[in-house]
């Protein structure tokens, strides 16, 4: 089953929000190469770099600066060890900074640390304080940091704990704000425990949200083939290399899909039926 990774993209935007952060009182030039970094952090990232590297010598307990250099490190430089290392200068710092603790997270779960990814994602939730970051409407920090820590319970086999989070991720959000992800997320521990009709329903909001959102149609489709719904499972499959030729291998799942069709229209045929997979009742349909 395929599934989306998380990233730094989200908390990164309230790292150049300048309305977001208190400056703490560090030194006068430290903070100033701070304010430097932040400016040029999306547009010049490299630059953004050095100047939090002056900052952090003018004054190693700048958090901000280690937090920014982290974001960085990650996102831009794909250093993600190193990345996990500078979150971890800033929670030593400032533990009830939640952003660091839910970036590490992020960035165990990359390194494919899951427990490690959990603990960070639950430290976060319980430090989060909705009133420093609720007049921001870009980015809703519990929808992200539930969804999130749903995908790590589904990589530790937690399903039903895993489904339990997608939920509280989906109250996060307003009826015109919801998300493809999420159900997407949702639809595969559903699959996981077994309960096909619940993980289609979901496969099937998720599309109705972003009718382009390949890895629902993917998945879906590969539920599908198990289920032995060949017709729409092909379907799924030649939509999300119409949609992006990145997933060109799945032309093998056609394959497989156009020959087990063929294997049942000649059974069928010998007994004068017509076979009809999209029948949710019976794959078999009188003609």
């Amino acid at each position: 089953m395929s599934n989306n990774q998380d990233n730094l993209f989200d908390i990164s935007v309230y790292a150049s929000n300048k309305d977001k952060f208190k400056i703490p009182r560090n030194s006068l030039k430290s903070n100033e190469y701070f304010k430097k970094a932040q400016d040029l952090f999306e547009k010049y990232p490299d630059q953004a770099f050095i100047l939090c590297n002056k900052s952090i010598k003018e004054d190693s307990q700048n958090f901000l600066s280690h937090y920014l250099k982290g974001i960085i490190q990650d996102l831009v430089y794909r250093l993600t060890e190193d990345a996990a290392e500078t979150f971890s200068n800033v929670i030593d710092i400032n533990p009830d900074f939640y952003e660091a603790w839910y970036a590490r997270g992020i960035c165990k779960k990359k390194l494919e640390d899951f427990n490690g990814a959990l603990d960070d994602y639950d430290q976060s939730i319980k430090k989060y304080d909705s009133k420093k970051i609720s007049k921001f409407s870009l980015i809703n920090f519990l929808y992200n940091a539930f969804n999130n820590r749903g995908n790590v319970k589904s990589k530790l086999r937690d399903y039903k704990g895993a489904i339990d989070d997608f939920n509280l991720a989906i109250e996060q959000l307003s009826e015109d704000k919801m998300n493809a992800e999420v159900f997407s997320n949702r639809a595969i521990a559903y699959q996981a425990l077994g309960e096909n009709k619940f993980a289609l329903l979901d496969y099937e909001r998720s599309l109705s949200i972003n009718p382009d959102f390949c890895n629902s149609y993917v998945n879906r489709g590969n539920l599908l083939m198990e289920l032995g719904f060949y017709y729409k499972a092909r379907q799924d499959f030649q939509k999300v290399i119409f949609l992006d030729k990145g997933w060109e291998f799945l032309k093998k799942n056609i394959e497989i899909c156009s020959n087990k069709i063929a294997e049942k229209e000649d059974q069928a045929e010998l007994h004068g039926l017509r076979y009809q997979d999209c029948d949710q009742k019976s794959s078999w349909c009188g003609g």
